[in-house]
């Protein structure tokens, strides 16, 4: 199976966009998703501020038994719950994760004069 074939068979059935960033090796690999992270203002992401940085490594986490939502990503940066991946767009990257499938994902923008609901991007790559 091809990579398009496989993305449809996940529910993705749009354009993979080419990275074009090469700070964390991700030159050659196809961007996912650039997203806010939702819910940033209700976990401890403000606390630590000083130390998020464009660039810098996220983790992400499944929580298949959130009770709001079961597709439900969680957002780390180290060891810090930031938020999630907003409802909208977790659909396809849970069922990557739930498949095994490696994903990158890095803050790609930090704008700290911004309302937190708009703060913190992050890039996700198909790794």
């Amino acid at each position: 199976m091809n990579r398009r074939d496989f993305l449809k068979s996940v529910g993705f059935a749009a354009v993979i966009i080419p990275a074009y960033d090469s700070s964390i090796s991700v030159l050659n690999k196809p961007l996912l998703l650039e997203f806010p992270i939702a819910g940033y203002q209700y976990y401890k992401g403000t606390e630590y501020e000083t130390f998020l940085k464009e660039d810098e490594k996220i983790i992400l986490l499944r929580e298949p038994e959130n009770p709001y939502d079961e597709k439900a990503v969680a957002v780390y940066f180290k060891h810090i719950k930031l938020g999630y991946i907003p409802r909208i767009d977790n659909k396809v990257i849970a069922n990557l994760l739930d498949r095994g499938i490696n994903i990158l994902g890095m803050i790609s923008k930090f704008i700290k004069d911004n309302p937190t609901w708009d703060r913190v991007w992050v890039n996700l790559f198909l790794e």
